[in-house]
This record gives structure tokens, C-alpha cells and sequence, in this order.
């Protein structure tokens, strides 16, 4: 039997498959090949060497010639491996309640296309603290709790170690909370193998009309204070979340990550045609149709 969540999802998975799996400069065209770094002769990249790599890895002659120590990069003959982590502070379940949902149709449809490519998809819960959510990912996410009152950086401070290394990472979140973007970029892609940051935002956190005197509430620490939702305290809102996502884009330009801030949308279809589409996290898939199966339940 299908839940609600897996039906709104599974038609529309079929028709996309994850761009980040696909690497065009290898192989033939389509032809699926994992970021991981592994035994594989075949060199792939460099990167800064880290406490705990194989010293055999290091190449000797750039450490002569730049004096920084590189470490040579293979591809894995590994099967691939998705991280799919979905935010669960309260953050999350504001507005009109379109936030929360959105946020677990992109998580399942990530988890459920990257399985399709033959990737090892892990679904990951950022809440007091991050845990590996288990079984069925619709029935999961389904009935999941946005309840946290921890931020995600303050999470990810101690526990990000447990994301799989050389794994693909695709985070889901508002991004609503202080941080610097550069800070939480470098945590998120500390021994990834890809990276992908989707912002999920309410209608009125992405598009505010003026509504005169409120209350402000903060869902996460329960502080309130009065403010004028007039033209100007809009246009200030506005300035401070074109920098909140220039930041974010920034970081993941520097790195060749992905990032989408999404629009308001009509339908998860809209959602990937409008922002995860353009944003080369999601691509058609190459065969109409799909053998895709709806999740036990």
C-alpha cells in the first residue's frame, strides 16, 4: 500500500534521475561514476592532505614544487553512496505548513532516485542531534517530527564525522538560523564526494507582504517581540535573505557544490522544474517510464 507522501513523490521521480551522480568528464555520456576515492588507478583529483590519509596517497613532487601536502585522489571501484539529511528544527514546520511538506517530498525524492542509480542512500534526521533514520524512507519521513530546538551548525559541529566519507551529500533545510556560510559549507563538505545544499522557504519567508503590527515568535527558542511589517522592515528582510543565499552560493561555487534556494512552487513537479532542475541537482532522466516501485508499507 502507497502512503500519501510516496504518491505525491514516485511519479515524479521517474521522470528525473540525480545529476550529481553523473560525471561527464569520464566515460561515455550517462554513464554513472562514483565521486568516491578509492583503489582505482584512474586519477581523478587532488586535495589537501588530512590527519589519517594513507601516505602513500601524497604526491611527493606538488609537496617539492608548492610546499603543501596534496594527496592524490582515485576513482573508488566502490558502490556509490548517497547521504540525504533533511533539517528537523521547528524552523521547519512554520508558515502554512507548505515548508515542512515540500522538504520531505525533495528528501524522498532524492533518496528515491539515487537508489534507482544503484547508490547506497542513507536518510539522515538533524535534530538534537543527527541520526540515521531507518526503513522505509516515505514511511519515515512521513510521519517526521519537526521538533528540534538545535540549530543545524551546532549539530553538525560534533556529529558531521558520521556522514559516510566520499559519500554524496544533499542537505535540505531552510538555512534560517545564524551562521556563517563558510563555516557550515566546510563541515557539510569535509571528505564528500559531492555536495548539494537545498533552501526550502515558506511563501511569506520567501515572498513577505506587508501585514502592519505583528509578533514575532521564534519557533526554536520561544522569544517574541513586536515589529512593524511595513514596506521598509520587508525590504531589510529581503537584503538580509539575498545575503543569507548569495553566502550559501558563494560557498558552494568555490567548491563546485550545489545550490537551490527554492521558490514558492505549485507542486514538487514545479519545484524541479523552477529550482532543482536549473540548479544541475536533478536532470531528465534519459527513458520515459520507470519500473519504479512504490516503497512497502
Amino acid at each position: 500500500m502507497t502512503s500519501g507522501l510516496a504518491a505525491a513523490v514516485l511519479p515524479v521521480a521517474a521522470r528525473y534521475r540525480l545529476a550529481l551522480l553523473f560525471a561527464p568528464r569520464r566515460g561515455q555520456a550517462g554513464e554513472v561514476l562514483t565521486r568516491r576515492t578509492g583503489g582505482s588507478m584512474e586519477f581523478e583529483d587532488f586535495r589537501n592532505y588530512s590527519p589519517g590519509d594513507d601516505p602513500r596517497h601524497i604526491d611527493w613532487a606538488a609537496y617539492a614544487r608548492t610546499d603543501q601536502l596534496l594527496v592524490r585522489l582515485h576513482q573508488a571501484e566502490l558502490r556509490l553512496a548517497v547521504d540525504v539529511l533533511i533539517d528537523r528544527s521547528r524552523s521547519m514546520a512554520s508558515g502554512d505548513g507548505s515548508k515542512g511538506a515540500r522538504s520531505r517530498e525533495v528528501a524522498l525524492l532524492v533518496a528515491l532516485v539515487a537508489r534507482r542509480a544503484g547508490a547506497a542512500v542513507r536518510l539522515w534526521a538533524a535534530g538534537d542531534f543527527l541520526e540515521r533514520i531507518p526503513g522505509d524512507p516515505a514511511q519515515a519521513l512521513a510521519s517526521l517530527p519537526f521538533d528540534s530546538r538545535a540549530p543545524l551548525p551546532e549539530v553538525l559541529t560534533s556529529r558531521a564525522g558520521e556522514l559516510e566519507a566520499g559519500s554524496v551529500r544533499v542537505v535540505v533545510s531552510d538555512f534560517l538560523f545564524p551562521h556563517d556560510p563558510e563555516a557550515l559549507h566546510s563541515r557539510l563538505a569535509r571528505s564528500a564526494g559531492g555536495l548539494a545544499l537545498v533552501q526550502i522557504l515558506d511563501p511569506q519567508e520567501a515572498e513577505p507582504a506587508p501585514r502592519g503590527a505583528v509578533r514575532l515568535v521564534d519557533v526554536e527558542t520561544g522569544e517574541d517581540r513586536p515589529l512593524w511589517m511595513d514596506s521598509r522592515a520587508i525590504a531589510t528582510y529581503r537584503a538580509r535573505l539575498r545575503e543569507l543565499v548569495e553566502g550559501l552560493a558563494r560557498a558552494c561555487r568555490r567548491t563546485q557544490a550545489l545550490f537551490a534556494s527554492t521558490v514558492p512552487c505549485r507542486s514538487l513537479d514545479d519545484l524541479c522544474r523552477r529550482a532543482l532542475a536549473p540548479a544541475r541537482l536533478l536532470e531528465p532522466a534519459p527513458c520515459q517510464g520507470s519500473s519504479m516501485r512504490a516503497p512497502a508499507s
